[in-house]
């Protein structure tokens, strides 16, 4: 099916927000999901680019919201590709062989500034999908793999696991990280005290002195 798991969709989001690019590439764009989100809630993106390897998926509506939409593998198109400042890989690189994701990813880290890739986080078996041979999953990317690819953080959603890559650091990762890092060890009926006891500490600091 060229959709995705829902409940990733904020991770996600949160990452492009605080990378804030100009230029996206998303690769296996499905329904176009992804490229609607970043005209809605990002119109400074300058260009919204995808890759489509399943022709079929593309129409008039996902032509409307991408700059442009290159229709065949990512394997084909990779070499061919720009620059962009960040790349989605989002429910993709389980349709590739393992091998394939690492040549694609390195080609990739060349290109872009950062890749955001969801995949799952366990072996999901998938065959093809209205005649669709793509949609087959045909590897399962651990988090050894991630780490391998260079991947530098990851975060369990659900049953995806969603990773972060950037070429050197990028003002609010490390805000990010910890936001991310209080979502994922604190259920959501204590964060709202959290933020209020962080706030009365932040309030208890005395004033820094300002030397004469």
């Amino acid at each position: 099916m060229p959709s995705s798991d829902c409940r990733q969709i904020p991770v996600i989001m949160d990452i492009i927000n605080v990378l804030k690019p100009k230029t996206v590439l998303d690769v296996g764009i499905g329904r176009g999901k992804y490229g609607f989100l970043c005209r809605e809630y990002f119109p400074n993106i300058d260009v919204i680019d995808g890759v489509e390897a399943w022709a079929d998926y593309v129409t008039p509506v996902q032509r409307h919201v991408y700059s442009n939409i290159f229709t065949g593998t990512i394997q084909e198109w990779v070499d061919k590709l720009p620059a962009y400042d960040l790349a989605l890989l989002i429910d993709v690189s389980e349709h590739l062989p393992l091998d394939e994701v690492y040549s694609v990813i390195e080609v990739l880290q060349s290109k872009c500034s950062a890749i955001v890739l969801a995949t799952p986080a366990t072996f999901l078996p998938q065959g093809a999908a209205n005649g669709n041979v793509f949609e087959r999953h045909l590897s399962f990317i651990s988090p050894r793999d991630l780490k391998k690819m260079g991947f530098g953080w990851t975060t369990r959603v659900s049953e995806q696991r969603v990773a972060l890559w950037t070429k050197g650091r990028s003002p609010g990762l490390t805000r990010f990280r910890t936001r991310r890092l209080i979502h994922s060890l604190a259920p959501p009926i204590l964060l709202p005290l959290l933020r209020a006891v962080m706030l009365a500490v932040r309030n208890l600091r005395p004033p820094r002195c300002r030397m004469p």
